[in-house]
This record gives structure tokens, sequence and C-alpha cells, in this order.
């Protein structure tokens, strides 16, 4: 009798071991999921880590409800390539806009239809796009421009890394200064916070035209006056200037007539040279070519 009841324990114990088993049901859908969009709308394919353990005579599917712009409605089917698969993958993309959300569903369910467990995940989508803008700039040699990249989109913050480094405000961001000496055309890697990266290939052309040593040194020439409106005191101070040959300055009213024509030695006291009140300017020559001009105004 002890035995019997002992063998009818045993296959209990059995049975319910099995059935544990079997209404046993732990499903991981995986962490959440960053995947980066190149400018022709393609991704690449993307495992998810999901897991299942418990009964294995139950199904699996992958469910998810995508709308964009309120119109055009996504499934599953248009991101993965087997929704019936624990370990899916997403390798195809619907129209989406950048940082768009969706979420998708693994649900584990019997021949009934009834889920036994479920769990998601949230995928989110990073695209990058290009402003239609201009992207090439001429400059005089010594002169100073500003770059820019075309790309915006992303999630977060933007990080760019611009090359060559060369006669360059900052390497680093999005719209530095240079000032290169010859034609150079500058490079742009533009990354989001998660890590995915423009595909436009930024570039920035910068086309120098070459200037000779005396244009250079025009440039370099500061006019000042003091004081302004004048009076018999002003006086009109060079600046950056050391050799004054071939130099003359004339003042002239606004309407071109000559007041005063001279070589120029120092500075100019120009007070005692306009009686009449109105608006004059001060033009600086070198060999008869105008470089440097600056208003006087007499009240």
């Amino acid at each position: 009798m002890n035995n019997y009841i002992g063998f009818l324990l045993v296959i209990l114990l059995t049975l319910t071991s099995a059935f544990s088993v079997m209404a046993q049901c732990n499903i991981d859908a995986g962490a959440d999921l960053f995947i980066c969009v190149d400018k022709y709308g393609e991704i690449d394919t993307t495992s998810i880590d999901a897991s299942f353990v418990g009964d294995s005579t139950l199904n699996f599917r992958w469910k998810c409800e995508y709308w964009y712009a309120g119109v055009s409605k996504f499934t599953a089917s248009d991101f993965m390539d087997d929704t019936t698969a624990v370990k899916a993958k997403i390798s195809s993309l619907g129209i989406i806009e950048n940082e768009d959300e969706v979420v998708f569903v693994l649900e584990a369910y019997d021949s009934s239809g009834t889920v036994h467990c479920s769990d998601s995940l949230v995928v989110t989508f990073s695209f990058f796009s290009a402003l239609l803008t201009s992207t090439s700039a001429q400059i005089n040699q010594g002169d100073t421009t500003q770059i820019w990249t075309t790309s915006i989109g992303g999630i977060g913050s933007l990080n760019y890394s611009w090359t060559p480094n060369y006669n360059m405000s900052d390497s680093t961001a999005a719209s530095p200064y240079v000032w290169p000496d010859t034609t150079t055309v500058y490079y742009c890697t533009v990354k989001d916070s998660v890590g995915c990266e423009s595909s436009y290939g930024d570039e920035f052309d910068v086309f120098v035209r070459a200037v000779s040593v005396s244009e250079l040194a025009f440039k370099n020439i500061k006019l000042s006056v003091h004081p302004n409106p004048i009076n018999e005191n002003t006086t009109v101070k060079v600046s950056n200037l050391t050799d004054y040959v071939f130099y003359t300055y004339k003042i002239i009213d606004i309407k071109g007539r000559l007041i005063k024509s001279d070589q120029l030695s120092s500075n100019v006291i120009v007070g005692d040279l306009i009686n009449e009140s109105g608006v004059y300017l001060f033009n600086l020559y070198y060999k008869k070519q105008l470089v440097k001009t600056e208003k006087l105004i007499k009240q």
C-alpha cells in the first residue's frame, strides 16, 4: 500500500513539474534601440536581442502600429524580415521622420490566440537631411570667411569635425571661421549623440584669389580722424605705414571738387583746410591707385 502511494506521489510531482514548465512564460523584447538612416532612406539590418523561456508550443508575433503624418499606416511586417521569430531583424524602413519612435510588441500566444505573455521595446530612428544652400566662398588672400555644414537632423546634440584643421578658428564648431592662403576644400563629419553619422559628405570650398604684396600692405593701412566732426585741430592719422614714398592724398567734397592734394609725409592736419560745412572725403592713393577713404564732417 505504501509503495502504491509513493508511486502516485512521484507521478503527481512529475505532472506538476511538467504543467509548471508548460505554464511558464517569460519574454524579453530586448533593450530599446537607436537605428541610423542614411540619405537614401536605407538602414543597416539590426538584430533584436529578444529572448523567451517557457512553453515550447507557444507561437510568437511582433506587432507595431506606426502612422506617418496621420494618414499612412505601417505595421511590423513593413520593418521586420520575420515577424514570427523571437530574434527578429529590422531590415527595412517605411516613410519615417527623424527622431520618430516606433513601439514594437513581442507576444507569445497559444493555438487559440490567447496571449500568455508579452513585452515591448522602443526603436528610435535617426535621420539626417541637408539644407539647400551655397557651400562655397571666394575671398582674397589674407581675408577671413565663415564656412558651414548643410546637415541637419539626428538625435540630441550634434558633434562636428572639420578637416583639414588649417587656418581655422575651431574645427569642432558648426560654422567656424577660416583664412586659408590657398584654395582649400574643407570636409565636415557630423555625428549625433547616439553615434549616427550624416551621409551627405559635407564639404565647403573656399576659393582664394592671390593678391600682390602691395595689396596686402594696403589692407593693413588704417585711417583715423580725431576729432570728427572736425575743428581746427582735427588730424587724419595714418597707421601701419612706414614708407610714405608714392603715397599721396586728396581732400574732396561730396560733389568731387578738390579741396587739397599733396604728397603724404606724415599725419595730416585738416582742420584749417576746410572752411564750409558739409561732408568731405579724405582719399589716400598709392601711385594714383585709391587704397583708403575716410569721411570728414564739418559742422
